[in-house]
């Protein structure tokens, strides 16, 4: 299966709820990296990790969050998404929106890279509470 393909049914299950759908798709030895400045660890090795560092940390942080993908580029064993991140952030009830570009790569059928280009202030900005200076 091409990384494409990969990448949509990903979205589409994850767009569903359907999570362990979603992590069969990745290989036992994924390498999933997110951007410096992210709020998550920005490596994680594995489907278990990935559900851990990124998914599970979301979902308690985040009402409402959405991954609205714009576009897939397909290249065979490797394909770019552009996209969109939003929600809201249970601590602050601060709303983010942050453009994306997810990079995937494949290989038997099994996703084994991603990574992720973001706009990772909005996500800060939206889960920090503002420090505000009196006198």
């Amino acid at each position: 299966m091409k990384a494409a393909d990969l990448a949509s049914r990903f979205y589409a299950n994850l767009a569903v709820g359907d999570m362990t759908s979603a992590m069969v798709l990745l290989d036992e030895q994924v390498e999933w990296l997110d951007p410096e400045g992210w709020p998550y660890p920005q490596r994680s090795i594995g489907p278990e990790q990935v559900m851990s560092n990124i998914f599970m940390r979301i979902a308690a942080d985040w009402t409402d969050f959405r991954i609205d993908v714009q576009e897939v580029i397909d290249a065979n064993d490797r394909a770019v998404a552009f996209g969109i991140y939003s929600g809201v952030s249970k601590a602050t009830g601060r709303s983010m929106r942050a453009a994306f570009s997810h990079r995937w790569q494949a290989k038997d059928d099994k996703v084994i890279r991603f990574s992720v280009c973001a706009d990772t202030l909005k996500f800060r900005e939206a889960l920090q509470e503002e420090v505000s200076c009196t006198t």
